[in-house]
C-alpha cells in the first residue's frame, strides 16, 4: 500500500469515528481519574493545570499519528478544559477527546 493511500485510509477511518461520534458529549479533565477515548482508547489524568488543561498519559491504544503526541501507549498529551485533544492541527489526534470517566480499580 502506497504511503498516499495509508493516508486517505487513516483518515477515511477517522471520519468514520467522528461521524458515528457526532451526538457524543465530550467530558472535562479531572485529576486522578480515568477515561475513555473517542477511539476506545484508555488513558489517565495525572494533572490538570490551573488553566483547566488536562495532562493525559495513554494506557491503552493511541491515535496512531506519529507527528502528535500520544500516539501510542506510554506517551503524554494534552487536552483542553473542555476535554478535546489540545492541537493546532485536528486530524485523528481529536480521536484522543474524553468521552467517559471510567472507574478503575488498581490492587
Amino acid at each position: 500500500m502506497s504511503k498516499m493511500s495509508k493516508m486517505i485510509k487513516d483518515m477515511t477511518k477517522t471520519l468514520e469515528i467522528l461521524k458515528d461520534a457526532k451526538d457524543q458529549d465530550i467530558v472535562p479533565p479531572e485529576e486522578n481519574c480515568f477515561f475513555k477515548t473517542l477511539n476506545g482508547s484508555y488513558v489517565y489524568c495525572y494533572k490538570v493545570d490551573d488553566d483547566g488543561d488536562g495532562n493525559m498519559i495513554v494506557l491503552t491504544g493511541g491515535h496512531g499519528v506519529s507527528s502528535d503526541s500520544g500516539e501510542e501507549p506510554g506517551e503524554t498529551y494534552y487536552v483542553n478544559e473542555e476535554g478535546y485533544f489540545k492541537s493546532d492541527d485536528l486530524g485523528a489526534a481529536t480521536l484522543m477527546s474524553l468521552v467517559q470517566a471510567v472507574d478503575i480499580k488498581l490492587p
